[in-house]
């Protein structure tokens, strides 16, 4: 099994998070991975605004720290982490997530992996939502790879499949 958790949202909820992270440390077994389905700060202020870098830096410094310092320093070692970018985690001209891969470089955009008999694909839906082509040719890739008797499991924040047309 695996826990999921979503829209941590730093600045308002990481005090919260501690507990939960307590209560993950203490479950017998443990959880195979802990996934953080996106939003882990909001880098942006606010949905679809862009700030400046210097602005979304300090926001990216403040919160993902603290985020970092919740789960890496509490949750368990042997508790792997998969955290996926949520559109609060960069921002409108934010291409190349740089800040997401400055405070979590252990965590790619978007990957694949078993775990659980389960075959698991993260994606990175960005700050609209939106799957650019190169992560689509990806995604393509790693879906015709599954074997047709394992289930897929996308790990997602907020995908605007519909009009990806994928």
């Amino acid at each position: 099994w695996f826990a999921v958790t979503s829209d941590i949202h730093a600045d308002k909820q990481h005090i919260s998070l501690a507990a939960h992270v307590a209560a993950w440390n203490a479950m017998d077994p443990n959880p195979a991975f802990l996934a953080a389905l996106g939003d882990m700060g909001q880098v942006n202020g606010c949905f679809g605004h862009r700030p400046s870098p210097q602005v979304a830096a300090e926001n990216a410094e403040r919160q993902f720290g603290a985020i970092n310092a919740v789960l890496s320093q509490g949750l368990r070692k042997d508790i792997p982490r998969v955290y996926v970018v949520g559109n609060h985690d960069t921002y409108i001209g934010e291409d190349d997530r740089a800040l997401w891969r400055k405070h979590f470089p252990d965590q790619p955009t978007y990957c694949a992996f078993d775990a659980c008999g389960l075959r698991f694909v993260k994606w990175d839906g960005g700050v609209d939502g939106m799957i650019d082509a190169e992560q689509e040719k990806w995604i393509r890739n790693e879906c015709a790879k599954c074997p047709k008797d394992m289930q897929l499991v996308v790990l997602v924040h907020q995908p605007s499949v519909g009009s990806c047309g994928m």
